[in-house]
């Protein structure tokens, strides 16, 4: 996906896309976070209320939390900067205490579900690097695009210990894209 290499535009083309020929609910999530990052907050509400409208809604937040994990961080950040700063600050409170107090609880390995984005969106710039360090050492690192891109996160770009992390995830990164050219050399190589 082009959002994954920086390629705004690109990534808005395939938002406007998927939303114009698909009425899918992951196309009007995927296109809300694509303008967020892109910093249209007020499309990025429109599209991520038409994917769950309950995020507006704070007596309902238990259970999405329940079911969208994560995303209601990105949720949060959303309506904070769109709509109603208050309702998105409580929101992305009460991810980061369903994330690292309660999930926990009855999930192994819950820290693969980022609070980091949460945190940041909150502007605690070392919780965000805690939670990151952690998800870095437990080798969670399939999203570090989102964190690159995510605009709350510009503010630790600069941070020795953010460009630490950074430089192990594309070690770790490069490591696995040899190992998965090695491979498909011997598929083709008939070994």
């Amino acid at each position: 996906m082009s959002i994954r290499n920086g390629q705004f535009a690109a990534a808005r083309e395939q938002a406007t896309f998927l939303n114009n020929s698909v009425n899918d609910r992951f196309a009007r999530w995927f296109s809300g976070y694509v303008y967020a990052v892109d910093e249209q907050y007020d499309r990025a509400l429109s599209l991520i209320l038409s994917y769950e409208p309950a995020y507006a809604d704070r007596n309902q937040w238990a259970r999405l939390l329940e079911q969208e994990k994560q995303d209601a961080c990105v949720a949060g950040w959303i309506l904070m900067k769109a709509q109603d700063e208050q309702l998105g600050r409580d929101l992305l409170a009460q991810s980061i205490k369903y994330l690292e107090e309660t999930l926990p609880q009855y999930v192994a390995h819950a820290d693969r579900y980022d609070s980091a984005i949460c945190h940041a969106a909150l502007g605690n710039i070392e919780a965000t690097l805690d939670s990151l360090e952690q998800q870095v050492a437990h080798n969670h690192i399939g999203d570090w695009w989102r964190i690159r891109s995510w605009p709350p996160m510009r503010q630790i770009l600069d941070h020795p210990r953010f460009i630490a992390l950074d430089h192990m995830v594309n070690e770790e990164l490069a490591r696995q894209r040899e190992v998965i050219e090695s491979l498909a050399a011997d598929r083709s190589a008939g070994i």
